[in-house]
């Protein structure tokens, strides 16, 4: 942890301190500074739904979370996004990588194709739980923040 601090914090503010206990400023802006140094990647996907049909993709449960897979080996495993159409156009979303994640909800599993800036955030927190908290509390504020304004 102490390699983490010196390694990430930032002073955001520019008071010429990194403080991320008493300041709001610089303890986000040094989660910031993690997640972009472990390439995360402005206006990409993090996570979307998906529905897995059959048992093609079983195997790939132990893949782990980073994505390896292209969506287009995910569409031939019975691995769809929810979304009507996987673009195709110029590479599109079919070349981009993902891998799926499974978690439980009330009425059973709930599986969703995670994208690279899924898997940055889980180098910050490796438990894929807590990664999807943090994008639908990301998701929340967002939707917050666009009402207000």
């Amino acid at each position: 942890m102490p390699h983490s601090y010196r390694e990430y914090d930032v002073d955001f503010d520019d008071d010429r301190r990194r403080d991320l206990l008493e300041n709001s400023s610089d303890a986000i802006g040094s989660v910031a500074n993690f997640l972009q140094r472990h390439g995360w990647a402005p206006g990409q996907p993090v996570v979307e739904p998906a529905d897995a049909g059959g048992t093609l993709y079983t195997w790939s449960l132990a893949l782990g979370l980073e994505p390896v897979l292209r969506v287009r080996d995910w569409l031939a495993h019975g691995v769809l996004p929810q979304r009507k159409n996987v673009s195709t156009e110029n590479g599109g979303d079919s070349e981009r990588q993902a891998t799926l994640i499974t978690l439980e909800g009330a009425a059973g599993p709930l599986y969703f194709l995670g994208y690279n800036n899924f898997y940055v955030i889980t180098r910050y927190n490796r438990s894929k739980n807590y990664a999807m908290a943090v994008y639908e509390l990301a998701q929340l504020i967002r939707q917050r923040y666009q009402e207000a304004t």
